[in-house]
């Protein structure tokens, strides 16, 4: 399949347009929904009750599905033109990998209800093509997994931990003598160091002390701030360099 066949222009300016975690169609229809299927079962008609909320939940999973396409499509606006000079390497992924990783972001991104996270889904795979050398397929489908589980504030903080902890590094001994917490624009300190905690557990952050020892190191930053693991850098990479310019 080219990939502008993959959505119409007229598809994408519906699908920009519309905010699919709060879908007004679905919040409309539901209350209507839910008396049917209990007329349904208190009359003991024939009507399959589950069927009318399987419907609305397959309509919702096709659009969800079409606004990742649509992503995918506007993330690679940069290949147009460039498919007749492939590597090897490249040409090679995209007749195998990246097919299931495709298949794969499909799926993910039929069970993800926020926009913000189909998007991330979308980004990693199609930074997947940009990157080289082509990363292995497998940490492609481990990011678009905490793509999926990551929400736009947790990824807001970790981009903040990232900045923070490049500030110390420039600046320690300095101006700067500890690394703090990022600060987030309408969250409070007990709210970044909640989010903190989730980040660890996908592994993406560390506490300082832990991951000197797990270097070898003896030396660690002071502070209430995180350091970043290799899975983080590589995730915010692959985000960053979808959305890069052509």
């Amino acid at each position: 399949m080219a990939i502008d066949d993959l959505a119409s222009e007229r598809g994408l300016k519906q699908l920009e347009m519309e905010d699919l975690g709060n879908a007004p169609e679905l919040a409309k229809a539901l209350p209507s929904i839910a008396l049917q299927a209990m007329k349904a079962l208190l009359s003991g008609e024939s009507i399959d009750p589950t069927g009318l909320f399987e419907k609305f939940h397959q309509n919702g999973e096709e659009q969800r599905s079409k606004y990742l396409y649509s992503c995918i499509v506007e993330d690679l606006k940069w290949f147009k033109g460039r498919m007749d000079n492939l590597s090897a390497q490249l040409e090679n992924y995209l007749e195998t990998d990246f097919v299931g990783l495709l298949m794969d972001a499909d799926k993910k991104a039929r069970e993800t209800r926020a926009k913000g996270r189909i998007k991330r889904i979308a980004d990693v795979l199609s930074a997947s093509l940009r990157i080289e050398p082509t990363p292995p397929a497998d940490e492609t489908e481990e990011l678009m997994r905490i793509a999926t589980e990551l929400s736009d504030i947790e990824v807001r903080v970790l981009e903040g931990c990232r900045q923070t902890l490049e500030h110390f590094l420039r600046n320690q001994g300095t101006s700067v003598f500890s690394l703090q917490l990022p600060r987030i624009d309408n969250l409070s300190g007990e709210e970044v160091l909640g989010i903190c905690s989730k980040l660890q557990s996908f592994g993406l952050l560390a506490e300082p002390q832990k991951h000197a020892l797990a270097r070898g190191g003896a030396s660690y930053p002071t502070g209430s701030g995180f350091m970043l693991l290799p899975r983080a850098e590589r995730f915010l990479k692959f985000i960053a360099e979808a959305n890069k310019a052509s």
